[in-house]
């Protein structure tokens, strides 16, 4: 899942489930990794800029 932390940061969530049946929530901040994706290719700047919108 996409979301916004409560400073306004773009997140991701992903829930891990085990065979128990036992869930865990793990977060990422997303803006560092939209930082470190900045590229020259023009196509693929382009589905990180959409991404980014998504937030």
């Amino acid at each position: 899942m996409y979301t916004k932390d409560s400073k306004d940061c773009p997140i991701e969530v992903f829930a891990l489930e085990n065979d128990e049946n036992k869930t865990a929530y793990v977060t990422f901040d997303m803006s560092q990794v939209y930082k470190k994706l900045k590229v020259k290719n023009k196509e693929t700047r382009e589905k990180i800029e959409l991404l980014e919108k998504k937030h």
